[in-house]
């Protein structure tokens, strides 16, 4: 029993690298909505052929509809702040030898309102 608990013990521990970079357009408020939006698709599913499934189905569609709306306010919110921060001082980034650079790959959680 000693063998094989040594063994397991030198054995490489596995490792995760499927680490995704979070959104830079991420906040609380679409996270809150993202959750609804889930909870009432799996009623939706649920209740298919029931007699509350249309009732359910539009406020699938309103809950993902306002999802939607809310992700892309928050993109066109930090995509002003990063043009007004590109362009508050355009020598700094001429002098990092780069124009503008998409905030996914830069600014990421530059502009959340988290606390």
């Amino acid at each position: 029993m000693e063998a094989i608990t040594h063994a397991c013990e030198t054995m490489p521990r596995k490792k995760s690298h499927h680490r995704k970079r979070p959104t830079y357009w991420w906040n609380q408020e679409i996270a809150d909505l993202r959750r609804e939006c889930l909870r009432l698709r799996r009623a939706a599913q649920r209740h298919r052929n029931g007699n509350e499934a249309e009732t359910i189905a539009i406020e699938h569609r309103e809950a993902k509809r306002e999802l939607r709306r809310a992700i892309n306010r928050s993109k066109a919110l930090c995509w002003k702040q990063v043009t007004e921060e590109v362009n508050a001082d355009p020598e700094k980034n001429r002098r990092a030898g780069r124009s503008i650079i998409l905030p996914s790959a830069v600014y990421v959680g530059h502009c959340r309102k988290d606390p």
